[in-house]
């Protein structure tokens, strides 16, 4: 049976990647995303850590390279993010993540001429923390017409 997974890279982007469950490995997963093993970093499969990136996908839904930190047992987070008008993607960060922080693993930056929504909200500190599901938008300032 074939199915879709998200692979992702804490912080940073998640692929959506077509496998066959029972077959497709972990490793072929996060080579299909684009992703290597790297040192430093732990692999998680729906949340559960993976020791042997030879192991089948049976079902799962989501996997996730997370930096190895001392302490930090929380689950990561996924936040849509983009640029109106331009492209929304989907970014993993850790659980404790700032909007800055989910602006970095999309690759975008607080300019001039642009506010930061979360959730369609205003806000003004970029250190303010997401929750999951949370949707970070640069949207272009517009001045009213005279």
């Amino acid at each position: 049976m074939e199915g879709i997974v998200k692979v992702g890279k804490v912080p940073g982007r998640v692929v959506e990647v077509a496998v066959a469950f029972g077959t497709t490995t972990v490793a072929q997963a996060l080579e299909f995303a684009g992703f290597k093993q790297e040192t430093g970093y732990s692999v998680r499969m729906n949340g559960r850590a993976v020791t042997n990136l030879n192991e089948a996908i049976a079902g799962e839904t989501s996997i996730t390279m997370v930096r190895d930190v001392r302490g930090n047992f929380d689950e990561p987070i996924t936040v849509r993010v983009g640029q109106v008008p331009g492209r929304i993607q989907e970014v993993v960060i850790s659980a404790n993540g700032t909007v800055a922080m989910a602006l970095e693993a999309a690759g975008l930056n607080a300019q001039s001429g642009f506010s930061i929504r979360v959730d369609g909200n205003p806000i003004r500190n970029t250190e303010d923390r997401l929750t999951d599901g949370a949707a970070v938008t640069l949207v272009r300032d517009v001045r009213g017409n005279k």
